[in-house]
């Protein structure tokens, strides 16, 4: 089959696919902005990417190969350091009584997610329409390691900030 080209290529997009690229811009735009929230909410983010992650690579290639591990971990790890690193500059408020941390804005989340979308995007239609660079020994292990580089990003950045909501006095309120 050649690849298609154009309005071609979007028009065999399934409806569901524009439903769910809307979500994570309305996910990234939301993180943009200050917000309080209940410390769990941390971990919604990594969560919800590390299954999409996997859901996504396993349903492209259900036999990983130990390159595509060992790429997956090496990701996973730079991806969570640079979260973890990142997040550690931000100022915000603990408040521990009300269960509640207070973050800024972070438009980084919402080029994780569409990050991860075009990503997963690309690599979906690139193997759909049969095009040469798709069948490439680096493919797979690639698509491993950047997805477990976003998933990670998302992980070290939920872990930072709640090991800092963990950290803080459990009477005070902190920034």
């Amino acid at each position: 089959m050649p690849p298609l080209h154009g309005a071609a290529a979007v028009s065999n997009v399934p409806a569901y696919v524009y439903l769910i690229l809307a979500l994570l811009i309305w996910l990234g735009i939301s993180r943009c902005y200050p917000r309080r929230m209940h410390p769990a909410r941390l971990l919604i983010a990594p969560a919800v990417l590390l299954g999409l992650g996997l859901n996504g690579f396993f349903g492209l290639f259900p036999a990983p190969l130990a390159i595509d591990l060992l790429t997956a971990g090496a990701g996973g790890v730079l991806g969570f350091g640079l979260g973890w690193w990142r997040t550690g500059r931000w100022p915000v408020a603990v408040d521990r009584t009300a269960q509640r941390i207070a973050v800024p804005g972070d438009p980084a989340m919402l080029a994780i997610l569409l990050g991860s979308f075009a990503f997963q995007f690309a690599l979906r239609y690139g193997m759909a329409s049969g095009a040469g660079w798709a069948t490439e020994a680096f493919v797979q292990p690639l698509a491993a390691a950047v997805a477990a580089w976003f998933a990670g990003l998302a992980a070290g950045s939920g872990a930072r900030l709640l090991a800092r909501y963990c950290a803080a006095p459990a009477a005070a309120v902190t920034a």
